[in-house]
């Protein structure tokens, strides 16, 4: 019977791991900017460039969210309090199961610096940089590094694991 146990758990792993996801992938917006109208515009200018295309769509609930793209936009001023520009920098999170279990995909996130007029080329260069950084052969390679991490856990600590 243990066998049987071992021999099903090991299929259900490995169809995690070698099936690709169904679907496009669902992104979750978290947009600070002090801003309330710049605010409004960036959300609306990603959602519109995410939900345009065939691989992402935008949810509002953690709940089943692939990647959360979280946005953070300044007014950058001088001195005398002049704006002169804008800077946005981006930071996405990655969940390859469902649940809390995340990865922080380094090097995906960028800062940007514009011309607050150029608010469009901003939030095209945000959007560009997320999906150029979770392509599938990059999800995959961050998914293979949250399953070795949960192996190596629990190979150093067996009672954490022990599914009751």
């Amino acid at each position: 019977m243990m066998s049987i146990v071992k021999a099903l758990a090991a299929l259900v792993f490995c169809l995690l791991v070698a099936l690709p996801p169904f679907g496009k992938l669902k992104v979750l917006l978290a947009i600070d900017v002090e801003d309330p109208s710049i605010r409004q515009s960036v959300t609306s200018a990603v959602s519109a460039r995410l939900n345009s295309t065939d691989r992402y769509a935008i949810v509002e609930s953690v709940h089943g969210a692939d990647l959360l793209f979280s946005v953070l936009c300044v007014r950058a001023k001088i001195n005398n309090g002049r704006v002169i520009g804008i800077t946005c920098a981006s930071n996405i999170e990655y969940y390859p199961f469902e649940g809390p279990l995340g990865h922080w995909l380094a090097g995906a996130g960028t800062i940007i610096f514009d011309d607050p007029d150029n608010l469009r080329s901003v939030v095209d260069a945000l959007v560009d940089s997320l999906i150029n950084n979770t392509t599938d052969s990059k999800l995959r390679e961050y998914k293979d590094w949250v399953i070795a991490t949960i192996h190596a856990t629990c190979d150093r600590n067996p009672p954490i694991c022990r599914n009751p």
